[in-house]
């Protein structure tokens, strides 16, 4: 499971069901700016898994609508998922143009018995968009990652 937690499968993963998606190293590394080693590796991870199935015209396919990722994957897989995605985020803040993405903040003073049902709200707000705007019939041209966090702007210990 832990060789699913990694930002360019979980794209490829997606990617699989753009209108223009081509299974092959070269097309994957040019989109997502890797090598094609990378990219043959995440194919192969996702094929592995039976995610992704290979049909005789050479076209994928996903075998499952959404992957679920467990709560026994590592707490460093997860760490490193989080930072590599919010380093994507930072790249697209400095690259795209505000019509291409959408990137929100607030700081807002919690009671600590709060934290748990924000969490949940932000797991229903994901599903809900997920559900939204991945089942819908439109042809879909690219990916985009969706990321909300929660956060301590400091650490209690610094507190006195």
């Amino acid at each position: 499971m832990d060789s699913l937690i990694d930002w360019v499968v979980l794209a490829v993963y997606e990617m699989s069901q753009l209108s223009d998606f081509e299974g092959n190293a070269k097309w994957i590394s040019e989109r997502l700016q890797i090598d094609e080693d990378r990219a043959l590796n995440s194919l192969d991870i996702l094929l592995k898994h039976g995610l992704l199935k290979k049909k005789l015209d050479n076209e994928f396919v996903q075998t499952e609508k959404s992957l679920i990722i467990d709560s026994q994957v590592s707490n460093h897989k997860i760490q490193k998922l989080h930072l590599d995605v919010l380093g994507k985020s930072m790249d697209s803040l400095r690259s795209n143009p505000i019509n291409m993405r959408s990137h929100y903040s607030i700081f807002l003073p919690i009671s600590k018995n709060d934290i748990s049902a924000i969490g949940e709200i932000q797991k229903r707000y994901i599903s809900e968009v997920a559900e939204k705007f991945k089942n819908n019939s439109k042809p879909k041209k690219k990916v985009y990652c969706l990321n909300t966090s929660f956060f301590p702007i400091y650490n209690a210990k610094d507190v006195r």
